[in-house]
């Protein structure tokens, strides 16, 4: 499937549980809200000019085994939460910070690579940001350059390796909470 333009709009393709490849053009940059939600035959989606996937893009996309953000400068809080077949995850070196949730529940990652640092341009305020934990209480933080965020990599059981920027500031409460391989 081929798409023309510069974004992925809100739901575009929510719940297509067949949809299995996307190619999208080099002029594609945002993805939005939900746009691939719950695609579970979702295996191979290029995203190497893409910058901003937002809130539950990827959500339950479990047939997912890869995933390369060269030139991602924002991701949404549970952008891929519960892509279970996800195995490695690499993150470019524009990323601010990783929201939380993030990769919640992908139970098959075994390493992530990340830049040598986290993109520290000029000072952002960003907003409260109010979620859902894992167990289903709202929760709000406030997320600020070069951290991880709460339950960001929740029950990633299967993680072995990573290497963090050296330039973290702060890792939020239970961003590794039961990644117990970690070496």
């Amino acid at each position: 499937m081929f798409f023309g333009g510069y974004i992925i709009h809100k739901d575009s393709f929510k719940n297509c549980v067949n949809l299995v490849s996307v190619t999208l053009p080099e002029t594609t940059f945002i993805i939005e809200n939900s746009a691939f939600y719950n695609c579970h035959s979702l295996i191979n989606i290029n995203l190497l000019n893409i910058d901003t996937i937002g809130n539950n893009t990827f959500y339950g996309c479990y047939s997912l085994t890869d995933v390369n953000l060269p030139d991602i400068v924002s991701i949404g809080e549970n952008a891929f939460i519960n892509c279970s077949g996800l195995k490695t995850i690499t993150i470019g070196e524009n990323i601010q910070y990783i929201p939380a949730c993030c990769f919640s529940y992908c139970t098959n990652i075994e390493s992530i690579t990340f830049p040598d640092k986290f993109y520290s341009g000029s000072e952002i305020e960003y907003d409260t940001v109010t979620y859902l934990d894992p167990n289903g209480y709202e929760r709000s933080y406030t997320p600020s350059q070069a951290m991880i965020g709460p339950y960001a990599f929740y029950k990633c059981t299967n993680l072995k390796s990573i290497n963090l920027p050296s330039n973290t500031e702060f890792i939020d409460n239970d961003a590794f909470y039961e990644c117990e391989t970690i070496e």
